[in-house]
């Protein structure tokens, strides 16, 4: 689909009043075109997509009655994803943090978060923690990230790293996690706000080149170290987190996530790339600091737990293993399990005739998920909207802690516009269920 579509699609879900099928439609846009132009799209639709303030009342205007598609459980829908203000966002930073900035805000709007963001001035970031009447405290910030690059931080380890010796390499890296410590207690002293530091990045092109490895003192070495005790201290701080982002930029391929021309111009060091991937995972934290985790992974069976419709090809006729056709399946499964790892409850909604799914379960060869990993069951032909209404009820969650995996587009349109709350991802080649689900 055309970006033109995206936002036609996305715009019409609006006007009608289609609260999932527009956060999904406008989610595909920021994906498939992710700029300053398509944010902006975006966040003029934030207050619909992300509402805030007053809960809304089910009454009639003018003295008319009120229209049938304003039920109660609708508008009840609507205020489960109500706010009383924005989330308040603060960046400190060492460099230009801001064209992430609206895609964060238009991305945490695709999932009903209202984001209200503060940016600090460059390298004054010591500076606001330390003072208690600084513009971050007057902005009362509800998450707080520190964004810090390593060249600005500790360029002997960067940088300036070929002409150090071990112990100029073991200073420069005792004295940039004291300034960490610094920092953290300093927030720690005048604020109850969740803290993310961001890690630091090792270098592509580590400065003895192949020989890094072998080096007595290796470049790589030092900045994992470094990470490794900027992890410790976070974890004995309250509410101090760190921001795994020298994995975020190998993910993602170190080659294409810096631009130096844009750093040399205007000390921003992020590719075009590179921006949305950034924003997503600065959103992630913004959303569990608001309290919209998600707690359970609701999937189907046929065609998305395993290949192939029971009812149609039998158990024999499954597709799920190592083989081509059944390790998209299989994978997914493996994603399916992290997430139970985590603490994530998993529960199936099918249309099936429930002994025989049962009975493919326990029996089908390559399954790693088995009736015993599930919390909750809802197989029959009931709507599954309503499985999932069920599902929330017997786990005693809100139907807003929710995530619907299901191949049917119709049945994924289904939940969106009966349970506009729940989180429902567009699915498309199988082999992606698994990426998508990790994403």
């Amino acid at each position: 689909m055309s970006d033109t579509d995206l936002r036609a699609q996305a715009e019409e879900a609006v006007r009608e009043g289609r609260l999932g099928e527009a956060r999904v439609a406008f989610a595909e846009l920021l994906a498939a075109k992710p700029s300053a132009a398509t944010a902006a799209v975006i966040l003029r639709q934030r207050e619909f997509l992300a509402p805030v303030g007053s809960p809304a009342r089910l009454e009639a205007e003018d003295g008319e009655d009120p229209r049938p598609e304003d039920s109660e459980e609708r508008v009840g829908a609507a205020n489960a994803s109500r706010t009383s203000r924005p989330l308040r966002a603060a960046f400190l930073r060492s460099f230009t943090v801001e064209p992430v900035v609206p895609l964060l805000e238009a991305y945490a709007a695709c999932h009903g978060l209202a984001l209200e963001t503060w940016v600090g001035d460059f390298n004054a970031y010591v500076q606001e923690l330390l003072d208690p009447a600084s513009s971050l405290y007057a902005f009362a910030p509800d998450v707080v990230f520190l964004t810090v690059l390593a060249d600005d931080l500790v360029p002997a380890l960067t940088r300036e790293f070929a002409s150090q010796t071990e112990d100029t390499i073991a200073a420069a890296a005792d004295e940039a996690l004291a300034t960490f410590g610094t920092c953290v207690r300093a927030l720690r002293t005048h604020s109850v706000a969740p803290l993310v530091v961001q890690n630091l990045e090792a270098p592509s092109s580590p400065a003895h080149g192949l020989w890094d490895a072998q080096a007595a003192c290796s470049q790589r070495e030092a900045l994992q170290h470094l990470n490794q005790r900027l992890r410790q201290l976070c974890r004995e701080v309250p509410g101090a987190y760190t921001l795994d982002y020298d994995a975020l930029v190998a993910q993602h391929g170190a080659a294409t996530w810096r631009d130096q021309q844009r750093w040399a111009a205007a000390r921003m060091p992020l590719s075009r790339q590179a921006l949305l991937p950034l924003a997503k995972t600065y959103a992630r934290y913004a959303l569990a600091v608001a309290g919209r985790t998600k707690k359970v992974l609701v999937l189907d069976l046929d065609d998305t737990l395993w290949g192939g419709i029971l009812g149609e090809v039998g158990v024999e006729g499954l597709q799920v293993g190592d083989d081509p056709r059944g390790a998209p399946y299989r994978e997914l499964q493996r994603a399916a399990l992290e997430l139970r790892d985590r603490g994530v409850l998993l529960a199936i909604s099918s249309k099936n005739d429930h002994d025989d799914a049962l009975n493919a379960m326990r029996t089908l060869p390559g399954m790693l998920l088995r009736e015993e990993h599930f919390a909750a069951m809802r197989i029959g032909w009931q709507d599954k909207a309503q499985s999932c209404r069920e599902i929330a009820a017997e786990l005693n969650v809100g139907v807003d802690s929710l995530v619907f995996l299901d191949d049917n587009p119709a049945e994924r349109a289904r939940v969106r516009h009966e349970l506009p709350e729940v989180h429902v991802p567009e699915l498309t080649d199988p082999a992606s269920y698994a990426a998508r689900l990790r994403d």
